[in-house]
């Protein structure tokens, strides 16, 4: 039996429900995970020279590689869970 439905049914889907959580441009693992790291080195080793540029250059590229692929944080953590080589 064929279903009762219109040819162009449509679901509105809310777009928080289909895209990653970003925190300015990057994906929200990433933005905690670089500028603690800063910060640790900033304050922790009172190197901030270091620290803080190597933050924000970090932030810089990986929000313009997000610009381009919002999923790649998503494959980069899948290659890395994988086994370095297969079982035979």
């Amino acid at each position: 039996m064929e279903s009762e439905m219109p040819r162009k049914y449509y679901a509105p889907v809310h777009q928080s429900l289909i895209q990653p959580v970003m925190i300015a441009g990057v994906p929200r693992q990433f933005a905690f995970i670089n500028w603690t790291t800063a910060m640790a080195i900033s304050f922790g080793m009172h190197m901030p020279w270091i620290g803080l540029p190597l933050g924000l250059v970090l932030h810089i590229v990986v929000a313009r590689i997000t610009k381009n692929d919002v999923d790649w944080m998503t494959i980069l953590m899948r290659y890395l869970r994988q086994p370095i080589r297969l079982e035979t």
